[in-house]
């Protein structure tokens, strides 16, 4: 799957936001807060370096198009993508607003939105609050993880990475959850499965690991987390990644135990729903619509539940949650810096995002220069047009037009001019014959004068 890429001008991405700070960073990411600049609202823009592959790109923003259009309130907003001649960008939703102290932390590339102490924040940085975490709120997270589920599979979108770092809170004190990153999310063909293996291995379904499998591995990664939400422990471990899959595969976790260790017991509903995410065939796994409808989670969000008789989850079972999650994002940053044979340094990016920088300013003091120049050209023929028009010659006054003759028509007007012409000629030449009898009469007068007087007696 993938999406025909829009050509965007030069510095599109810098003619419509300004670059913030930085929050983050992978192996071939970056990201960054910006301002939109006509509206000044405050988003999140991901940067991509190039050698990214490009179809992959490509894939993440025809689905962005499909699911992040507002369509499903607990989905992250995509707005634009732009691309330069070094990077793709995805400007989205702006899910962290300020960071404390200037902090970030380095991330691995499925991670779009790092860790980091700021309004909103990821699902586990909730649980460093000394704030009490009930059952209540741990169902209305539920409830949300599972609508967002189940809007993508309905287009046939399988998410594939869904964990707590991909899982946001819209802003500080706010409940409303938010999917995002969907670097490794894929549309399946109707009718078909997909065979492909990816993810963070703790989060893996059975099925991927054995082969064939679709969208009922979002579930599976559900289960996970609401098991860390109620344990504050992952419910597989092992040493290794080939032992963590086997044991994926072949072994159920032992609830009683793991209550005894966390120090608190969930409640029959928490347990059945979290048995039914963590089935191992996915033929029995629910569907997302029919696990967002569990009695447990309609119990628990209806508006007439008691959280005041509910048993607070300890706070050592929410720290040593957030130590997990923070353990298994280590084990899965060192695997991408295996699995990356050669990703850009973090200072290099740095140092190409400087250069567009400068290069956006030159370009646009440029573009500021011509308009000057233009400008200046636009006022010079004004006032030339304003100073040639005082120098011209008034027109002169024309006369009262003659009385309106009758239309002639226009045989008889050509006949009248050419009876003008003719007249003029036959008047010519009676002057000239004129002229000649004019000149003949004064040389006889010559004539007669040189002969002397006339003889008036001569018979």
């Amino acid at each position: 799957m993938g999406c025909r890429l829009s050509c965007t001008s030069e510095g599109g991405l810098r003619d419509e936001y300004i670059l913030g700070q930085k929050i983050g960073e992978g192996a071939f990411a970056q990201v960054r807060l910006c301002t939109h600049k006509k509206t000044g609202e405050k988003r999140c823009v991901k940067l991509l370096h190039k050698p990214y592959p490009r179809q992959d790109f490509e894939t993440e923003i025809a689905i962005m198009e499909e699911v992040c259009n507002g369509g499903c309130d607990n989905i992250v907003r995509f707005y634009q993508h732009y691309e330069d001649n070094y990077f793709y960008y995805s400007v989205m939703e702006n899910l962290r607003y300020t960071i404390q102290h200037g902090a970030h932390e380095y991330v691995s590339l499925s991670v779009c939105f790092p860790p980091c102490a700021s309004s909103g924040g990821e699902l586990f940085d909730t649980l460093a609050s000394p704030q009490p975490l009930t059952e209540m709120e741990i169902a209305d997270i539920m409830r949300q993880m599972l609508t967002a589920c189940a809007y993508i599979h309905k287009v046939g979108i399988v998410h594939r990475d869904l964990k707590p770092q991909n899982l946001l809170f819209a802003a500080k004190g706010s409940n409303v959850v938010k999917m995002i990153d969907f670097g490794l999310s894929y549309k399946m063909p109707k009718g078909e499965m997909l065979d492909d293996p990816c993810g963070t291995p703790e989060f893996v379904a059975p099925e991927m690991i054995l082969g064939k499998y679709g969208s009922k591995v979002d579930i599976w990664a559900c289960g996970v987390i609401l098991f860390m939400m109620l344990f504050g422990e992952m419910p597989f471990a092992a040493a290794n990644e080939e032992a963590l899959w086997q044991r994926i595969v072949e072994h159920q976790p032992d609830f009683k135990k793991v209550a005894q260790r966390a120090g608190y017991n969930p409640s029959e509903g928490a347990l059945d729903l979290l048995k039914k995410l963590l089935t191992k065939k996915p033929r029995h796994r629910p569907t997302a619509e029919e696990a967002a409808r569990h009695k447990w989670i309609k119990e628990m969000t209806q508006p007439t539940a008691m959280p005041v008789l509910l048993e607070p989850i300890p706070q050592d079972v929410r720290r040593k949650g957030r130590l997990a999650t923070i353990d298994v994002k280590k084990k899965h940053d060192e695997m991408v810096k295996q699995q990356v044979p050669h990703p850009p340094q973090h200072n290099q990016i740095d140092k190409l995002q400087e250069e567009l920088d400068e290069e956006y300013k030159h370009r646009k003091q440029g573009r500021l220069a011509s308009l000057a120049v233009k400008k200046q050209k636009e006022t010079d023929g004004a006032h030339r047009e304003e100073r040639d028009s005082s120098l011209k010659v008034p027109p002169a006054v024309e006369h009262a037009a003659p009385p309106t003759q009758p239309a002639v028509e226009r045989g008889e007007e050509r006949k009248t001019t050419r009876t003008r012409t003719a007249g003029y000629q036959n008047f010519m030449t009676e002057l000239e014959k004129l002229r000649a009898q004019y000149e003949t009469i004064k040389e006889d007068s010559g004539e007669l004068d040189a002969m002397g007087p006339v003889d008036e007696k001569r018979p």
